[in-house]
């Protein structure tokens, strides 16, 4: 098949999983039992280890497989990675290249020639930690996953009771961004894939009118530089108003 000419890296912690580990928790026992395969579909023990799968990650990898080079780079150490790997692409068809902890620069950064050729205008990358990446590769925050960490969650593995549905939607969002980011990239005038990333950017709010109160320039460039218009007043015709707390 041909190379693809565009790579998207992979952060694995918080961005496509969420993992604890069993000794942190109090009630293991209970929370041991709530670990089984029947009881929580995507989710795996492991070296005393609960990891879990962020909601459509398998569905996202595949996806993506098909549109880009797809790499992991975690901080995780190799054996980690390498079993969140094979949860993610558990056909071993889409991950092509994997880097860890190991492979981390002198000064702790992730470095994106670790796991592609290609050139930086030309990758992607969704981490949580976007400061763990030099600033000449186009960067997506993604946001955090935290499915152990809610309170619903933690009080449920105290009871040892059924816990609630995950309702992360987060990557199906990423998916469909990607989407219209690797139209942009690959139909006339083509342009880079950073290049693509940021015209897409500037599109996602093109339709929305918002209004902050109080008055907050900060958050106003930045609804801008998504595309949105700013409305001094809150009128007919604003669609979000942002208000500040307090």
């Amino acid at each position: 098949p041909k190379p693809k000419a565009h790579c998207l890296i992979l952060d694995v912690d918080h961005t496509l999983v969420h993992s604890v580990d069993m000794g942190d928790i109090e009630h293991q026992t209970e929370y041991g039992n709530l670990c089984a395969f029947d009881k929580m579909p995507h989710t795996e023990l492991w070296n005393n280890h609960c990891i879990r799968l962020r909601p459509f990650a398998q569905r996202f990898i595949a996806k993506a497989g098909e549109m880009f080079q797809i790499a992991i780079f975690s901080k995780g150490k190799e054996g980690y990675v390498a079993k969140v790997r094979s949860m993610l692409d558990p056909d071993d068809q889409y991950i092509t290249r994997v880097a860890c902890v190991e492979d981390l620069d002198a000064n702790g950064k992730k470095d994106f020639r670790k796991v592609t050729d290609l050139k930086a205008h030309n990758v992607i990358v969704l981490d949580d930690r976007i400061d763990w990446w030099p600033d000449e590769v186009r960067r997506i925050q993604a946001l955090r996953y935290d499915y152990f960490a809610a309170a619903e969650v933690k009080k449920a593995i105290e009871l040892a009771t059924a816990l609630p549905r995950d309702s992360d939607h987060y990557l199906p969002c990423v998916m469909r961004f990607l989407q219209a980011v690797l139209e942009k990239a690959s139909t006339p005038p083509r342009r880079t894939l950073r290049s693509a990333c940021d015209a897409t950017f500037c599109q996602v709010l093109a339709d929305v009118t918002i209004c902050t109160w109080p008055r907050n320039e900060r958050e106003e460039s930045c609804a801008q530089g998504y595309g949105a218009r700013v409305d001094d007043h809150i009128t007919s015709n604003v669609h979000l108003v942002v208000v500040a707390r307090g």
